[in-house]
């Protein structure tokens, strides 16, 4: 149940699938640490009184590389870092739409927290005791680490981000479109996937269906309305410059 008490389906991801993801990411970054210090290396050797500076600079960057992955792929991949994605296991906000920058970041840096005070204990504990599997960064966040269900296959993440959408020519002008509109229909996009099968039908009926007949979008034989969805989320938010 989402805080707007929206019923969602999904199947939470298990601690030992979530530590797995966590040891491949962990390797990704080892490995790619090591391959960037070879050159580094070498730099350090031909610079001779500035070695020390790169050095510096390497440790700082060294540092920080965790966050900026973390970060980045929680967000720019619709949270699926390379581990996460390996082992089929995605990270969403509690409401079922994809990660925010504010809620990754945040679910990043609290990685020390859950680390607190050694072997991830803290983690670990309020995964097994919480409600939902949240780790002490997911509960700060909102997040909720999930099992990526066979039904994502089938509809292409919502909004669009690069060309048109195959179906924009059937969805005429949306200048009457109001921005609460859009904010409605991209969260049904959005979380579209993750609700139940009765909860879809419901807010297809009780949401899209009034959206098309005040606009006059029409129904395509033989696609699914989420569709349809997807291709007024992107043309709104390209007109809009919103993408």
């Amino acid at each position: 149940m989402t805080p707007d008490r929206t019923l969602l389906q999904v199947e939470l991801a298990a601690i030992t699938s979530r530590a797995g993801a966590f040891f491949l990411d962990l390797c990704i970054l080892v490995l790619g640490t090591y391959i960037f210090s070879i050159p580094l290396g070498l730099l350090i050797a031909f610079t001779g009184s500035l070695g020390w500076l790169i050095e510096i600079l390497f440790a700082v960057l060294t540092t920080f590389a965790w966050l900026i992955y973390f970060t980045v792929f929680g967000v720019k991949s619709r949270g699926q870092t390379f581990g996460k994605k390996i082992l089929n296991l995605r990270v969403i906000m509690a409401n079922g739409s994809p990660v925010t920058w504010r809620a990754s970041i945040t679910r990043t840096v609290l990685i020390l927290g859950d680390a607190a005070p050694g072997f991830f204990a803290v983690g670990i504990l309020t995964q097994l005791f919480g409600k939902d599997g949240q780790r002490f960064g997911d509960l700060a966040a909102g997040t909720l680490v999930i099992v990526e269900p066979d039904l994502q296959s089938k509809f292409a993440p919502s909004p669009y981000k690069y060309g048109l959408h195959p179906l924009e020519e059937h969805v005429h002008s949306l200048r009457k479109m109001s921005p609460a509109e859009y904010d409605v229909v991209k969260t049904l996009c959005d979380r579209f996937v993750y609700l139940n099968p009765d909860t879809q039908l419901r807010m297809i009926k009780e949401v899209w269906d009034p959206f098309c007949k005040k606009h006059e979008i029409y129904e395509i034989p033989g696609w699914h309305p989420m569709y349809l969805m997807e291709a007024v989320v992107m043309k709104y938010g390209r007109e809009r410059e919103l993408l």
